[in-house]
């Protein structure tokens, strides 16, 4: 018999899914099976996960069909859940000349392409990169932006209408309101509805992960006294679920139902059930995301406090940066205990999205790094990060609900003893002889600060009782925060203004800004800029050396004078790894909805006696992630940027591309810093930055960047003209004129503020 041709053998499509499911249960901890049948049909590759199945369709390059069947596959039901996305992955040609034998190695080797579909028609971005960055997709892999919408549109609607029942009723109203300290509100009675429905979503996904967790199920069809019976049967499940853990979660919307009257906690809590059953269902499409946008329109002090929701492929762009592995040399990501030693810190967390978002990447480290993925593995590194790696605060009470709801959601089977979310006073304390609170700035002036609320055991009596904490100035390995950006003795009509946070209404302005003023004079801190600077500097304060920090903050931090102290420190005392900023039309934010145009940075501490770069990267992104899987191929991308990029103090060569496949989302330029403008992040295009740079030398040169074609005398504008004053020096509170509407023939000297020139173009 002839020898057997091996150059004629071929590898089976289906002998590589089988590999590669395999490979992402063992190295990533994935639940992946191949070539399975389910509802008549039979995807490749099938990955179930508590947040919705992904199915993957796989094809041997060119791949010419593998977008259509991957296409086919969405809408598909599995084990009742409907599949949102899918991936179409194009194997290496390659790979069929492999040896079975050799198979796994080759397959931990390779690069694949991919696209993530969903359920729209428009063509996604190809992605490229390791089985680990396809990992790394399917456990972002999130559904569209119209499937959030529609959560939180029922969400908002469920919360307003079971808030109405509290709000309409006078004993029920004062009872909530005794719950929070807080006065009487609507805002507070949306609140209180919103932290029901996001305690019984946590109590679904926790019974079904956790055996000994009582169901509960509300009865349809129920006349009044079922009704009540109802309440007191939730009431005794919560109950036994504090028994087990979870205080965070529970404490307050036991607390709602133990103290409203029973005839409205019953339509209450009939109401609050149904939006949860609507919201388990979204839950499996857009997680933990909905809450947090639901949230910020419930309450109606975020435009006081100018605290908006960071987006979910914002955070996952910030913390990729921000918690690279090889960026940190010195922590062992594959032991959960030495990540007890590892904090991550959110002064101004609100929903806790970039906590979230932090939570997932260490989650990816230790995956990627750990020869362990067993489930009990992974519950312990969770009871790792909830008890001692992630910190978070805030000054609104259901935000740092919905924080510490979430985090215990990543995984509800796994039980902890205590969790590090507080919740701090904003306002004056008439309880202190009329002290001003500035809720986590305090720790600026104070080594600890008292928690209104508190994720800490010590927290509660030996009865179950809240009580105060006393929560100490935290020494950090990171601090990320996307923080309140409201101009010191500021508003949006100027001049005074009242207080109001989450139903707590005081006129305390002055007593605020007073305390402000206090706490960063003679700091780099200035509160012209906003509250960001003053959060800038509290991170400073607790970073430890080698440290980072990972900051939002508005596109005026990089040019604004009165950001210029801030910026000085920076250049002085860190590595400015990052400046990112997205330059897509109509898509400068970062946040859910600021309509502000927005940077971020990423900086390491300097050790004692190292000498400050004085430089930084900026990424100028040309597109906006719209998930958190583009987000994370994005920051994988930008993290393999070559060393040597092009320099914005360069010949017009333009920036160092940044694309994903055959896509570019970007460039990349490297630019010097210190305390005047930051101008790398100015332009879309390098080159065009290049040009502007060699004009300030009073260098012209020619079309294609090849030669000086001219020199020319360059002199700054305040050089050959005077600068107006800074319009608060003019108007408001700083400013030496008062405005008044109109004018009559006894004014003087009339004068026009705020022209609008579309209108007015005559005095």
């Amino acid at each position: 018999m002839p020898p057997v041709d091996k150059r004629t053998l071929r590898v089976h499509e289906a002998t590589v899914n089988v590999e590669l499911a395999r490979l992402l249960r063992k190295d990533f901890g994935l639940d992946a099976q191949a070539e399975v049948v389910t509802g008549g049909r039979r995807p490749d590759v099938l990955v179930s996960r508590s947040s919705g199945p992904i199915i993957i369709e796989s094809e041997f390059a060119p791949a010419r069909s593998v977008d259509d069947d991957a296409l086919a596959k969405l809408f598909m039901k599995v084990g009742g859940q409907e599949v949102g996305v899918t991936i179409a992955l194009v194997l290496p040609r390659e790979l069929r000349d492999v040896r079975e034998s050799e198979l796994v190695h080759r397959l931990r080797a390779s690069e694949f392409k991919w696209r993530e579909w969903h359920t729209e028609t428009e063509v996604p971005p190809l992605g490229r990169g390791s089985i680990e960055d396809l990992a790394n997709a399917l456990v972002l892999a999130s559904a569209k932006p119209n499937h959030l919408m529609e959560a939180v549109d029922c969400l908002e609607e469920g919360a307003y209408a079971a808030g109405s029942w509290l709000y309409y009723s006078q004993p029920a109203m004062s009872a909530v309101a005794r719950v929070f300290d807080r006065e009487e509100s609507r805002e507070v009675a949306n609140m209180a509805a919103l932290m029901c429905i996001n305690a019984m979503v946590f109590h679904d996904r926790l019974s079904s992960a956790a055996a000994r967790v009582p169901l509960f199920r509300l009865e349809t069809g129920q006349d009044s006294r079922t009704k009540h019976a109802q309440v007191e049967k939730l009431i005794s499940a919560w109950t036994r679920v504090l028994e087990i853990d979870y205080r965070p979660i529970f404490e307050q919307p036991l607390a709602i139902l133990r103290e409203v009257p029973l005839t409205e906690a019953a339509d209450f809590v009939t109401d609050c059930w149904k939006t949860s059953s609507e919201m388990a269902r979204f839950f499996h499409i857009v997680g933990h995301d909905v809450m947090g946008q639901a949230f910020n329109r419930l309450v109606a002090d975020r435009k006081f406090l100018a605290a908006y929701y960071t987006s979910i492929p914002a955070a996952t762009l910030l913390a990729g940066l921000s918690l690279a592995p090889r960026a940190w040399k010195n922590v062992n990501w594959s032991n959960p205990e030495a990540l007890r030693k590892f904090a991550v810190l959110d002064p101004a967390c609100g929903t806790g999205t970039l906590l979230m978002a932090s939570y997932q990447q260490i989650i990816q480290n230790h995956r990627a790094k750990s020869n362990t993925k067993s489930s009990k593995h992974l519950d312990a590194l969770h009871t790792v990060l909830i008890e001692d790696t992630i910190h978070g605060a805030d000054v609104v009470d259901a935000a740092i609900h919905v924080t510490a709801s979430m985090l215990a959601s990543m995984a509800p089977q796994a039980t902890f003893e205590s969790m590090n979310v507080h919740v701090f006073p904003l306002g004056i304390d008439h309880d202190e002889g009329g002290c001003a609170k500035i809720g986590s700035l305090e720790w600026l002036d104070h080594q600890s600060v008292w928690s209104m609320f508190s994720g800490a055991a010590k927290q509660y009596s030996s009865n179950g009782s809240a009580t105060k904490a006393q929560v100490p100035l935290p020494e950090a390995n990171l601090v990320i925060a996307n923080p309140p950006f409201r101009r010191h003795n500021s508003a949006t009509g100027g001049g005074d203004y009242k207080t109001r946070v989450f139903g707590h209404a005081e006129d305390d302005a002055e007593g605020l800004s007073a305390r402000l003023s206090e706490v960063t004079k003679g700091t780099p801190a200035n509160l012209v800029a906003g509250l960001a600077s003053a959060f800038v500097l509290l991170a400073d304060r607790v970073i430890e050396a080698s440290g980072r920090l990972a900051f939002v903050l508005p596109a005026s931090f990089l040019f604004g004078t009165s950001w210029r102290s801030i910026r000085k420190m920076l250049a002085d005392n860190y590595h400015v790894e990052w400046v990112v900023a997205s330059h897509e039309v109509n898509e400068q934010s970062l946040s859910f909805d600021t309509g502000i145009a927005e940077t971020m940075i990423v900086a390491r501490k300097l050790e004692s006696g190292d000498d400050p770069p004085r430089k930084a990267k900026f990424v100028n992104l040309w597109r906006s992630p719209e998930f958190a899987s583009e987000a994370s191929a994005v920051h994988r991308q930008i993290r393999r940027v070559p060393v040597g990029v092009h320099q914005i103090n360069g010949p017009p060569v333009g920036g160092t591309e940044l694309a994903l496949g055959s896509d570019k989302w970007g460039e990349v330029v490297e630019a010097p810093i210190d305390g005047d403008a930051w101008i790398g992040s100015r332009w879309r295009s390098a080159v065009v930055g290049q040009y502007a740079w060699a004009l300030n030398q009073g260098e012209l040169y020619t079309s294609d960047g090849t030669e000086v074609a001219a020199t020319m005398p360059v002199a700054p504008l305040e050089s050959v003209c005077s600068i107006s004053p800074y319009h608060l020096q003019i108007k408001g509170s700083q400013g030496a004129f008062d405005i008044s509407d109109g004018w009559d023939d006894s004014v003087r000297y009339p004068a026009i503020w705020h022209v609008d020139s579309r209108q007015q173009r005559t005095m």
